[in-house]
């Protein structure tokens, strides 16, 4: 388990949260993951994201990483990172969600994919670090080059004595689930988690849990 790591409770979605990430979702749908959002959506996603947070800090007992229950795959549905939304061009067609990460508390390792067209795979490593209950910190050590969809891996590339990476916090995460569903429920019922980063550039991203996926 990664440094700091250790087991709290996790708060769970009301109908009020529900309510309040279906607009999030309105406000990204189209928007190719926030390469093609206009000045005025942008706008319009960080003021509802910032709606969510203000759920987060509410409830003092949030605390994801520490619970465990942040591991796993999460897809990327939008981001203000400008090198991200650079690579929309090349991104494959073939997948819905082309960008996500992995996250694994018990090695304390976080993996950012990046999917492109031609069956090439852009994969980052990470140990992390959680400096306080919502914020970890990571600088990757080794990049992965995958071809043909994955059956042809380039050796690891390691990134050296350059500093690549920085710090994040997570400003919104609860499961939506009620306290007597399983995961299993949830998912079925199409209630991904969302989770809602800020980072040390000052980016945005939304992700998504990916039900029964972890690569």
């Amino acid at each position: 388990m990664a440094r700091g790591l250790h087991r709290r409770p996790l708060a769970r979605a009301s109908a009020t949260h529900r309510e309040e990430q279906q607009v999030l979702r309105s406000l990204i749908a189209g928007t190719r993951r926030g390469a093609g959002a206009t000045a005025e959506q942008a706008k319009s996603i960080d003021e509802q994201c910032r709606v969510l947070e203000g759920f987060l800090l509410e409830d003092e007992r949030v605390d994801p990483w520490s619970t465990g229950e942040v591991s796993g795959r999460w897809n990327v549905l939008y981001t203000t990172e400008k090198d991200t939304k650079s690579l929309d061009p090349f991104l494959s067609r073939e997948e819905d969600h082309p960008i996500f990460q992995v996250v694994d508390t018990e090695a304390g390792t976080i993996v950012n994919t990046i999917r492109m067209r031609a069956g090439l795979s852009l994969s980052a490593e990470a140990p992390l670090e959680l400096v306080r209950p919502n914020r970890i910190k990571y600088f990757f050590e080794f990049f992965d080059v995958a071809l043909l969809g994955g059956l042809l891996k380039l050796p690891r590339i390691p990134v050296g004595s350059r500093r690549i990476g920085g710090w994040s916090d997570t400003v919104y995460y609860c499961m939506n689930m009620s306290m007597n569903d399983t995961k299993e429920e949830a998912g079925e019922a199409g209630e991904e988690t969302l989770r809602i980063l800020r980072n040390f550039r000052k980016d945005l991203i939304v992700l998504e849990r990916e039900n029964g996926a972890s690569s």
